[in-house]
């Protein structure tokens, strides 16, 4: 769902460096700013990277890194040069609460391992209600960080209520803050599909859940036993051509087509809630149940870079969730490095050594 849905819802320091060589300085940076991303394997093939891995690449940069079988190639925001780790996020995806089924909002953990309390530092906070005269909807909090400083969540957190708040406990995806009509696209190659269920949101009482929230989804298919799809909610309509050039938008609620990564599917719109934005999810499933069934589960496509252990990792924080810690996404930022990154820290900071665009910086630029 949403964090403005009107549905009822159940620095590193700088140091100086003297009578060392430029060169050198570079290389010294460029071990800092990789330490702590996630490991990866150096590839020519795909048969050098273990069975739930593929090499990514290796035919453009001539030595490539294994990374997930199943990632995102591209961002689902249709922007130029927009990706997951520069996309303005509005409400985050809480590894903390089961989603939708606490009768207030509790706390906020973030895929960063940040978190807040709404006992501790919460503004904004309605009178907690009590069970049965509460819904979802009416409990939602700004959470303030403890420093009083922005989360970093993924660099470019902009809460309704300022950076240094997170927002809407429970939260099963990322909200996204672009204007209605902004272009969405496909992170990778599937079966689009206008949703009939959806065992995460729901669909309260209409024909379907592309009724009630204009859901929609694509399966990506399987990958090392398990299928996968990305999932969209409040799109204004679907929009472009399936690769056999039919109108999307002329699918009715359950039937499908396939699409490629990077081609227009729909726009951002505003059904079933207030405010024109982008939620987004990922989500694992069993393949002979198919991606709408009820034990599919919410991935992160960041991962958890959390200190300690995620907290999805026990599956009675919320069995709707399923852990991991490699990032899906293939961009800058996201603190693995890629085909054409020089290093990558795992945010878009300059002056920590490793620069918002992935290349290597000397001390303080």
């Amino acid at each position: 769902m949403s964090a403005l849905s009107n549905t009822p819802r159940g620095g590193r320091r700088n140091r100086r460096f003297r009578h060392i060589p430029t060169g050198l300085v570079a290389l010294l940076w460029l071990g800092l700013a990789t330490t702590g991303a996630q490991a990866a394997t150096a590839c020519n093939q795909d048969g050098d990277c273990s069975a739930a891995e593929v090499c990514h690449g290796a035919q453009g940069c001539g030595t490539g890194v294994c990374v997930p079988a199943f990632h995102l190639e591209r961002f689902v925001i249709g922007l130029p040069d927009l990706t997951a780790y520069t996309a303005e996020v509005i409400s985050t995806l809480d590894h903390t609460d089961p989603f939708y089924t606490r009768c207030c909002d509790t706390d906020i953990t973030a895929y960063t391992g940040e978190s807040a309390a709404r006992d501790a530092n919460a503004v904004f906070c309605p009178t907690q209600p009590t069970l049965p005269g509460c819904y979802f909807g009416n409990c939602q909090c700004a959470f303030r960080n403890p420093a009083g400083t922005p989360f970093v969540v993924n660099g470019t957190y902009a809460s309704p209520f300022g950076p240094e708040y997170l927002y809407y406990a429970g939260h099963a995806g990322y909200d996204y803050n672009y204007p209605a009509a902004t272009a969405l696209v496909a992170g990778r190659d599937g079966m689009l599909c206008k949703a009939l269920d959806d065992p995460i949101n729901g669909h309260f009482g209409a024909p379907s859940a592309w009724d009630a929230f204009h859901t929609f989804y694509i399966d990506h298919g399987t990958f090392a036993g398990r299928g996968y799809a990305s999932w969209y909610l409040h799109a204004s309509d679907l929009d472009g051509q399936d690769v056999h050039g039919g109108n999307l938008a002329d699918l009715l609620p359950g039937q499908c087509a396939p699409v490629v990564a990077g081609q227009l599917v729909a726009r951002v719109g505003n059904a079933g809630t207030l405010l024109p934005h982008l939620h987004f999810e990922t989500r694992v499933y069993d393949p002979l149940e198919g991606a709408e069934a009820a034990g599919s589960k919410v991935i992160d496509p960041y991962g958890w870079s959390g200190h300690g252990n995620d907290p999805w990792a026990d599956p009675n924080e919320n069995p709707q969730a399923e852990s991991r810690t490699a990032p899906l996404w293939l961009a800058c930022g996201n603190g693995r490095v890629e085909c054409g990154e020089e290093c990558d820290d795992g945010n878009l900071s300059a002056g920590d050594g490793c620069s918002p665009t992935c290349e290597v910086q000397t001390p303080g630029c």
